[in-house]
This record gives structure tokens, C-alpha cells and sequence, in this order.
């Protein structure tokens, strides 16, 4: 059986007007990820019709899914999150552009790391939505027409689980980073580990200098690897040292560690209590803490994580990195609490620990804000609105 017929064929099967109806159908690129499952499960309880396709290894056998599914389901759009799907042939978003299939893509991750520098699939077909502001240049850069910021939200609202003993006194859920870096690094030459611990340095002191030309950081040319696994790698090992250098100031009788097995080893006096599941069992863990620590990734220079929504959404309450979104989607003080500093994060650490009233008017104030602007629902409307007010033409 052929992967698919030839494109005029297959053009003239999905050449449908899209956007019409009230109820939408769209396809959905991988079904791994807690973000793709939000997305469709908020587009099903909308009564939209969603068929996810599960991420291949190989580029024809995922190509081959997505036709099928694209055939089966005369959908209105493709989503995915992060490119996720795409090949590095582009033959994918080739077939998109060819067939006019509208396509959304929705960053929670760096675009440049994930496209390597390279152009947007099905470009005049995609329309981009970034949780990260400073990335939106960039991406235009790449010839991104339309392009929106969507943050990220929560629904543990609907899923709470506090209301029981604490069970922890300060928490952490996060990953050691260790993986990613090993990964990367493994990669490298000699002289690209040199630059990427040295750009790491360099992010560690400044977020931002992530979105500066490849020349200034002095990577532009480096021959017989990419620049963008230096980036990454760079980023990764950024975010682990900057990780480490903010916990390991806490009480670490205090502390307990949630995510991979790496954490045992870096701070032994912690207690490490191995990874949790999105959804139910992470719920638990932040509506059992009485204060969690948030320490954002290095690829974020302004943008807020699933930490900022989750944990106050679960019941529990957060001390967040003082990343300038926080500022945006709550009110400092009274929905949401930041630290400057290492320093900073031992004081508040110690006074919310001991002040558990002012904590939970904190946590009232910041989950009623959610429950009004900040859950899944609320984003994947602004996405429908966005690609039904582009292709309903």
C-alpha cells in the first residue's frame, strides 16, 4: 500500500473549507506529553472532535499515521506542541503546505534549540503560539506571519487534593537536568564543551543573553558540530548549576526532592523522593507541602512554568523565582510570592513555613485568579479563536 497518493489527489480529498462549523475537528501530534492531553481533552469537553496520532521514530511510519488520520478525520487543524511530529526532512510540513492544512504549533519550549536555526515547517500554513515573549523576534526572523503569546495554565483546579495533613515542609519537583546535559554534551568536541560551560557561566548571570546572535556569543562557524547542541547543552548545565545553588542553601532536613535519580547524589541530605506523575500525584505532592520552591529553566528569560499555575491550583504555596510574568498573570504580595535571591529564599522560606494564615489567603487569592484566567480551558479558546478568525474564509 502506498504512504500516500500523489499530492494533487490528496489535495483535492482535504481541500474542504476549514473553520466552518461550530464544532471543530482537529488532529493532534503525539499523545506522550501532559500539554497535548490538556489540549485535546479541553477541546473534547468543548464537544470538538480530536484524533491524536502517536509520535513515530520513523519519519515515514509518522507521516503515514498523520495521513491516515487526516483522511479518516477531515479535520479543521493540525496541532502540535514544540514541532513534536515534525521530521527533519520536512516531507511532513511539505504535505501540510501542499494539502492547505492549517497547522498550530504551540512553544513551551526554545523554538531556536528545537529548530536548530533552521525555518518553520508548512510556514504559510502555521500560525505560532510561544509561552515566551523574547522568542517572538527570533521566530519572525524565521518567517513567522502569525504569531501570538500563550502562556501556560492548569486544571488542577478541578482535581485538588488539598485537604489533608502536610506531609512535606519544603518541596521541589523539577528535574536535575542531569540527562539533558549528558545528552548534549556527548556531542560535543573537546572545544564545544569548553564553549558551553563557559556560555553556561554566562546564562547564569544573564537569562537573556540565550537570544543573542550565535556570533556574539561566539559560536558562529564551529565546524563539524551545531552551535545548537552547544546552546543546548549550555542551557541545560545553566539551569542545573542554577538549580542546585538555590537548594542547597535550604535546610536540607527540610527539604524533599521530587524527579530523577540524580538528585540523591546532589544533595544527599535532602530526602528524594523519585519522579511523580503529571496529573493526581503531582496534585498531591504540592497540596501536601506547606511551601514549594519553583526554580525556573534558563531557556524561560521572562515566561512562567507549569509550576506557577499547578501548585496554587493543587492548594498548595509557592515561592517562585522572580521571573517578570509572575507579575503579569498575579498580583505580587497577594496572589504570588517571589525571591530575588538565594538569600531572599531562605528568609521567605522560613517566615511562610511559620505564618501558615497568611499562606493560605495567598493560595485562596491566587486560585481564584486561575480559576477565572489561567486554566486550560481559557487557553485553548484563545487558540480556536485565533485559527477560526485566520481560516474561516
Amino acid at each position: 500500500m502506498p504512504l500516500i497518493e500523489p499530492g494533487s489527489r490528496l489535495k483535492a480529498k482535504l481541500g474542504y473549507r476549514k473553520f466552518l462549523r461550530e464544532k471543530l475537528a482537529c488532529v493532534v501530534l503525539g499523545d506522550s506529553y501532559h500539554l497535548q492531553h490538556e489540549c485535546a481533552r479541553v477541546m473534547r469537553e468543548f464537544g470538538h472532535e480530536v484524533l491524536m496520532v502517536p509520535l513515530e521514530d520513523k519519519a515515514s511510519t509518522m507521516i503515514e499515521g498523520v495521513m491516515r488520520a487526516l483522511l479518516a478525520l477531515k479535520p479543521d487543524f493540525v496541532l502540535s506542541v514544540n514541532h513534536l511530529g515534525f521530521d527533519s526532512d520536512n516531507a511532513l510540513g511539505e504535505i501540510l503546505e501542499e494539502c492547505e492544512m492549517p497547522t498550530a504549533v504551540w512553544y513551551c519550549d526554545n523554538p531556536m534549540i528545537i529548530l536548530e536555526g533552521g525555518g518553520i515547517p508548512a510556514a504559510t500554513m502555521t500560525t505560532c503560539f510561544t509561552w515566551e515573549r523574547n522568542y517572538m523576534p527570533w521566530l519572525r526572523s524565521r518567517g513567522v506571519e502569525d504569531l501570538h503569546y500563550l502562556p501556560l495554565a492548569t486544571d488542577f483546579v478541578q482535581r485538588s487534593h488539598r485537604g489533608g495533613a502536610l506531609e512535606y515542609e519544603l518541596s521541589f519537583v523539577g528535574d536535575s537536568m542531569q540527562a539533558p546535559m549528558s545528552k548534549y554534551f556527548s556531542r560535543l568536541s573537546k572545544e564545544g564543551k569548553v564553549l558551553a560551560r563557559a556560555l553556561a557561566v554566562q546564562l547564569g548571570d544573564n537569562r537573556e543573553s540565550i537570544l543573542e546572535p550565535l556570533k556574539e556569543l561566539g559560536l558562529e562557524g564551529s565546524e563539524g558540530e551545531s552551535c545548537w547542541d552547544i546552546v543546548a547543552a549550555a542551557c541545560w548545565e545553566g539551569t542545573a548549576d542554577y538549580r542546585r545553588g538555590l537548594l542547597e542553601v535550604l535546610e536540607q532536613r527540610r527539604l524533599s526532592i521530587f524527579g530523577d535519580e540524580h538528585w540523591g547524589d546532589i544533595l544527599p541530605e535532602a530526602t528524594c523522593g523519585g519522579r511523580v506523575s503529571y496529573g493526581h500525584d503531582l496534585a498531591a505532592v504540592y497540596g501536601g507541602s506547606a511551601v514549594s520552591i519553583n526554580a525556573t529553566s534558563l531557556q524561560m528569560t521572562t515566561a512562567v512554568n507549569q509550576r506557577v499555575f499547578d501548585v496554587p491550583a493543587s492548594g498548595g504555596f509557592l515561592l517562585t523565582d522572580n521571573q517578570e510574568d509572575v507579575a503579569e498573570h498575579f498580583e505580587l504580595s497577594k496572589e504570588a510570592v517571589v525571591y530575588r535571591s538565594p538569600e531572599e529564599l531562605v528568609e521567605l522560606a522560613g517566615y511562610y513555613l511559620k505564618h501558615e494564615r497568611e499562606r493560605g489567603k495567598i493560595v485562596a487569592r491566587a486560585r481564584a485568579r486561575i480559576d477565572r484566567e489561567h486554566r486550560y480551558i481559557h487557553r485553548v479558546e484563545r487558540l480556536l479563536s485565533v485559527m477560526r478568525a485566520r481560516h474561516a474564509q
